[in-house]
């Protein structure tokens, strides 16, 4: 049976078998904005204090869709403010966001998921992107590919507008798979081969059934990208050639980097013209999160962003056309150190450290409540409803808790004979004001149970790229857990099976191998779900990372920004060159 766009709505748990789609239900949406154009989306709001009531909240921070009275415009540049430089652009050997922010433009990927206006704004929702319709064998083994025909390649060298073929999309997933430097090796680990038979088919053969690959064909990282360009560049780093709506235009460091419309670019618009509507996007490099604010005020940028209501509120303020979203992002943020080498391969230490950090008062005195807690990398919403559910004693475990048990670290610290320990603490400015106050309240709470925390400061490319990315730091660093996907695979083999190229702490753990190994290839989605609470417990006790709140956000942007939407189920930027392709501006 033939599969194609719309026939599938993948969430986090998502299987595939005998050509069936099965999917576990997530919650329904905790942000209120985004949804289909004209269609109100369904979901919890935050509470209603602020300070106390703030005219309803801004009525409930309800981003509503946009309506289509207007008459479509083309044309403008749209300007977004960037917090940092991209490490570079090759896809196969970073997953930084300031990088994943410009793919977006560029490229495509087979599958997609559904983003923008078209998107849920909390679920996990796959479509198709350089596929048109799929199948799968009847032992769930083999995926076959029909392309959408048509497709061309930016009109710029080598590549001169040539038609997209699956020769391109079996050499990009091959890149992915054998290039040395690969941190896209995890997601596909389970392909046995991949097949061009014709111009427009791709077949690919896994070596099991998968309830995860179909997903993650369509997850962040696996763009694709020409033999050419790598062939005559050596790779990607400083070049971008895509099949994407917008066409690279160069990259002043620092500065700003700029795109132009892709005229060909296979999509149509509402007024039966190729997208996308604008003419060009720029992003401007402004690291500091004060002077990004300054500039939406003065509309030299387009939108912008604040992590917390008493930053939102001056933005408001000064700004009376801003459009609203609230984004509770499912993603999480950890303290930690390498496993293979001490004290951090000590569990009893991990736990000290764990028990240590008063999360409560980071939730309160950092975020204004405005952030989520969990005890694992697992995005909460593949296993809860609501983010209160992960915030139960019972979800966080026992060395997760919001409140801090200091004399029970003490004594494991005493257990492990550690003692008046000097620490470096590595955070980059990059990740802004939120992580900053982590660390120094980190750094507060550790010295209670002897240990000198160091905080230091690190320009964002070798913190990330030199060190994170590589699995190689010492002592403790505050990051980013370093994996956005479509799907629970990514979040748990990925993250942690000794064979994955992201597991980036050296977790090797003989019982989270199995069990990582047996949700993906579990297709019952209960019995996956099972699987995979197994999988959280054993990951909060071990506590390979001591998680710590993440920022929910506001995403503003000036109202003449017409149907400009992010998603979180791709986190914020994640989805940007698929969003932007409907965006135009009415001025």
């Amino acid at each position: 049976m033939w599969h194609n766009k719309g026939k599938a709505a993948f969430l986090g748990l998502a299987g595939a078998t005998t050509g069936l789609l099965l999917a576990v239900a997530c919650a329904p949406a905790v942000t209120p904005g985004g949804g289909e154009t004209g269609k109100a989306v369904e979901g919890q709001r935050p509470t209603i204090d602020w300070r106390i009531d703030w005219d309803g909240f801004v009525k409930s921070i309800s981003a509503k869709p946009d309506e289509d009275t207007r008459t479509t415009k083309r044309g403008g540049t749209f300007v977004y403010p960037a917090s940092s430089d991209p490490p570079h652009l090759d896809p196969a050997s970073t997953i930084s966001w300031p990088a994943h922010a410009q793919w977006t433009m560029g490229y495509n990927r087979l599958m997609a998921m559904k983003t923008g206006i078209y998107g849920h704004p909390f679920k996990w929702e796959l479509g198709t992107d350089l596929a048109e319709k799929w199948e799968v064998s009847p032992d769930g083994k083999t995926y076959t590919f029909k392309m959408k025909e048509g497709v061309k390649w930016h009109n710029k060298p080598p590549l001169n507008g040539r038609d997209l073929t699956s020769a391109d999309v079996k050499y990009s997933y091959e890149r992915y798979m054998t290039n040395p430097q690969s941190v896209q090796k995890s997601t596909f680990d389970e392909v046995e081969k991949i097949e061009a038979p014709d111009k427009y088919t791709v077949k690919i053969t896994l070596k099991a059934p998968s309830a995860a690959f179909l997903n993650k064909t369509g997850s962040l990282f696996p763009y694709i990208h020409a033999k050419e360009l790598v062939e005559e560049k050596g790779d990607l780093k400083l070049s971008l050639v895509g099949t994407g709506p917008f066409m690279f235009e160069g990259w002043e460091r620092g500065v700003q980097v700029n795109w132009k419309r892709n005229p060909d670019y296979f999509e149509k618009g509402t007024d039966g013209k190729s997208l996308p509507y604008l003419d060009g996007i720029i992003f401007r490099i402004i690291p500091d999160e004060s002077t990004r604010r300054a500039a939406f005020r003065a509309k030299q940028v387009d939108v912008g962003t604040a992590a917390t209501p008493s930053e939102l509120k001056p933005v408001l303020e000064s700004v009376s056309d801003a459009g609203i979203q609230f984004i509770n992002a499912p993603f999480a943020v950890h303290l930690s150190g390498q496993l293979n080498q001490q004290p951090w391969s000590d569990v009893r230490f991990r736990r000290a450290v764990s028990l240590a950090l008063n999360r409560q008062k980071m939730l309160d005195s950092i975020f204004e409540a405005n952030a989520h807690i969990q005890a694992t990398g697992i995005p909460w919403a593949m296993i809860y409803d609501t983010p209160a559910q992960a915030r139960t004693p019972e979800a966080l475990g026992k060395w997760h808790q919001l409140t801090p048990d200091v004399d029970q670290a003490k004594k494991l610290m005493a257990e492990g004979g550690y003692s008046n320990l000097k620490l470096k603490l590595y955070n980059t400015p990059a990740y802004g004001a939120t992580f900053a106050g982590m660390a120094a309240s980190a750094k507060e709470d550790l010295a209670k149970i002897g240990i000198d925390i160091e905080i230091v400061e690190t320009d964002y490319t070798k913190f990330y790229t030199g060190m994170y990315l590589q699995g190689n730091w010492d002592n403790l660093i505050l990051s980013h857990q370093g994996n956005q996907g479509n799907d629970i695979d990514e979040y748990t083999w990925g993250l942690t099976h000794k064979g994955s190229s992201r597991n980036f702490w050296h977790v090797d753990d003989p019982e989270m191998d199995k069990l990582t190994d047996a949700q993906r290839v579990e297709l019952d989605p209960k019995k996956r779900l099972d699987i995979v609470k197994q999988i959280q417990t054993r990951w909060a006790d071990q506590v390979y990372q001591v998680w710590v709140p993440y920022a929910n956000s506001y995403v503003l942007w000036h109202k003449y920004v017409v149907n400009y939407r992010q998603n979180p189920n791709t986190g914020t930027g994640y989805s940007f060159g698929p969003s932007l392709r409907y965006v135009w501006l009415d001025k």
